[in-house]
């Protein structure tokens, strides 16, 4: 063993993130916490975000607000679905949910948590309960969720991740035809 690094709350995930080589730590707690580890500097603990449940007064980013502090949008926030690292942007994003299917799009900075975008679900398309996973890929955010639903958000015209939230969404199957559970035996 290396070292040993307490984060004062349960961890359910974690990655490795930063320039080659990665020399960060994001780490997802069951109680809905990030933090962020600066594994060069014998593992210190940069920032902790315990407060991002139903947090509504989180700001949108300065492009997309021109710099005015106008809330998040939506509800709030009542789970943390996961981190992905852009290298191309050099930015860490989270993905955060609501139970009602919307997801959050957010940027984890230096000192806080910035609102880019919301991808809504509900009646619209999209998810309409808890999104559980999700993959990333270079155009596209592909998630699925507890309502047995597979969305694929599609990026614009920018490579910024935050174009997600201008694009079309698609969801894979009908929420209107009923579902059969197979029988494993």
């Amino acid at each position: 063993m290396t070292a040993v690094h307490h984060n004062r709350a349960p961890v359910s995930s974690l990655g490795f993130f930063g320039p080659a080589p990665s020399s960060h730590l994001f780490v997802l707690s069951s109680l809905e916490t990030l933090s962020i580890w600066d594994l060069a500097n014998e593992g210190a603990c940069l920032a902790t975000h315990d407060k991002l449940r139903r947090e509504t007064d989180m700001l949108e980013d300065e492009e997309t607000s021109g710099g005015a502090n106008t809330g998040g949008g939506g509800d709030g926030i009542d789970y943390l679905v996961g981190c992905q690292y852009d290298k191309s942007a050099n930015r860490l994003y989270l993905l955060a949910g609501e139970h009602s299917g919307t997801l959050h799009l957010l940027a984890v900075e230096q000192a806080a948590v910035v609102a880019l975008a919301s991808l809504r679900g509900g009646a619209a398309g999209g998810h309409v309960s808890d999104v559980r996973c999700f993959h990333w890929g270079a155009n596209s955010l592909l998630t699925g969720g507890e309502d047995a639903r597979l969305c694929s958000w599609g990026a614009g015209a920018g490579d910024d991740a935050a174009a997600l939230a201008s694009s079309s969404r698609k969801a894979a199957g009908r929420a209107d035809k009923p579902q059969r559970r197979a029988t494993p035996y």
